[in-house]
């Protein structure tokens, strides 16, 4: 279920970034799935951090558009593009590089546990203190 978020999302502010070329209403429309799409991925996948740089473009495209403000300039023309794009570049990147794990758990038979050990050691002239965590592994315990 998560590509299809990831693919939404990513491609929807990648035509988003040209709303300059793109209907009023369209654009309008574009916003409303995307923030949607990103209200439903957070209910039923959860917070993914490498989908912050698309939240900062969709911010920085969503105050642009309601505020009606048009890049005239053609050198800040260029270096928002390319600066968007990049974005959308590094956080598709991040995406793919960095997944988020999942761990199932098959038929709850196995469990993690864990002990937290305080070491003192006390034959030298400073003592020394050491906490020690350990994570193992838990097995069902079967009947005999």
């Amino acid at each position: 279920m998560d590509i299809y978020f990831d693919v939404i999302l990513h491609s929807i502010v990648l035509v988003l970034i040209f709303r300059s070329r793109i209907r009023y209403q369209i654009v309008n429309f574009g916003l409303i799935i995307f923030y949607t799409a990103s209200i439903i991925q957070l209910i039923f996948v959860g917070y993914k951090w490498q989908y912050v740089p698309l939240y900062v473009i969709i911010c920085t495209i969503t105050t642009l558009h309601f505020f009606n403000i048009e890049i005239k300039n053609r050198f800040s023309k260029v270096f928002y593009y390319v600066l968007i794009i990049s974005i959308i570049g590094i956080g598709v990147t991040l995406t793919y590089i960095f997944p988020i794990p999942k761990f199932a758990i098959e038929n709850k038979q196995y469990s993690v546990g864990y002990e937290e050990l305080h070491v003192v050691v006390s034959d030298r002239e400073q003592l020394k203190h050491f906490m020690n965590l350990v994570i193992y592994q838990v097995q069902a315990i079967e009947s005999y």
